[in-house]
């Protein structure tokens, strides 16, 4: 299911906007359906949050076979997304300088990094029955919310319930900031300090031999 999702959405790209793509300009248009779906697809059933970790690792898959960062480019969903909701092209602010000198880079790359650790050690605690799983939403770490109404009444293990709900709460935590600094300043200011874009730029275009 997962190999099918990334070849449609390789399709997309390529079929949607040839003329885009193959002049290295803007995003495939409407991909931000991608992430419409993703926050939604959960109200089904928690465990098709797992769905964030093909999100995380198709960036690197495209990185890798295309030899160049396409993903930021042309193919991210989330980029798509808070372009839709930001501000547009001639109401553009001046984005502060903490996002021009790299240190709010940082915080997000140190932030995205803690997500990951913390999600692997709970989910490692909870299978091993050390603690209990915490099937409700948790922005940023730390402010707990509450679970997702959900249409399939479908039993899972203790483990995965947990490292559904934290996967879904650290893609909504960093979306939510994607939103606030599209409308305060432009609709892609997220793109200067994400994540995965940080890792993907520090990747060399070409292997030396």
């Amino acid at each position: 299911m997962y190999m099918t999702l990334f070849q449609g959405l390789t399709r997309y790209g390529e079929h949607m906007n040839t003329s885009i793509v193959s002049k290295r300009r803007g995003l495939v248009p409407h991909i931000y359906i991608f992430t419409i779906f993703f926050f939604l697809l959960p109200f089904i059933h928690i465990s098709l949050s797992l769905f964030a970790l093909l999100c995380m690792a198709i960036p690197f898959i495209i990185r890798f076979t295309k030899k160049e960062n396409l993903w930021c480019r042309h193919y991210c969903p989330r980029a798509s997304f808070t372009s839709l909701v930001g501000r547009k092209r001639g109401k553009y602010k001046q984005t502060p300088l903490i996002f021009r000198d790299g240190y709010l880079k940082k915080m997000m790359l140190t932030y995205f990094t803690l997500n990951l650790i913390f999600i692997t050690g709970s989910s490692i605690q909870v299978a091993l029955g050390n603690m209990m799983a915490m099937p409700y939403i948790r922005l940023f770490i730390a402010i707990p919310l509450f679970p997702i109404p959900q249409v399939l009444d479908v039993t899972m293990s203790d483990w995965l319930l947990h490292v559904s709900y934290r996967l879904y709460s650290m893609m909504l935590s960093s979306t939510i900031l994607g939103v606030v600094f599209g409308i305060l300043y432009r609709g892609r200011a997220w793109c200067a300090v994400c994540p995965v874009g940080t890792i993907l730029k520090k990747i060399p275009t070409e292997t030396k031999r």
